[in-house]
């Protein structure tokens, strides 16, 4: 929720300060809908995969460096979904630039794909750390 106001309020600023600016900063796909979603699906499964493999671990030297490893992997998706999909990850940075643009015809893969995408990772990560207790 805090999230999407916080997107909300950024897009109401740029509208502010730039008020010849159409796009507010909206994710856009730059190839098909479907190349589009499918790179949200997969980019979003490996920084959620990413976050769950740094953050459960309980070693100090991995805990220390959660931040980079997982900033590093955003960095690292960003730059190859970016120039495809506009490498969102997370519906709440898709959905205010796009409603106050009025620039809603591909929103519906930036809210599908990375819930997808999140999901997957869940259920895939559960599955490879299986153990007796659960």
């Amino acid at each position: 929720l805090f999230q999407v106001l916080g997107a909300f309020l950024a897009s109401g600023v740029v509208v502010l300060l730039f008020p010849e600016a159409t796009s507010l900063g909206e994710t856009l796909p730059s190839g098909s809908f479907a190349q589009s979603f499918w790179m949200e699906i997969i980019t979003t499964f490996l920084m959620m995969l990413t976050i769950l493999g740094v953050t459960s671990h309980e070693e100090k030297e991995i805990t220390a460096l959660s931040g980079v490893i997982i900033g590093g992997t955003v960095i690292g998706l960003i730059m190859i979904a970016g120039p495809i999909s506009g490498g969102s990850f997370n519906p709440a940075r898709s959905i205010a630039p796009a409603i106050v643009s009025g620039h809603l015809q591909g929103l519906w893969i930036y809210l599908l794909a990375p819930i997808l995408g999140a999901v997957l990772a869940m259920f895939s990560w559960q599955f490879l750390n299986k153990t007796d207790e659960n």
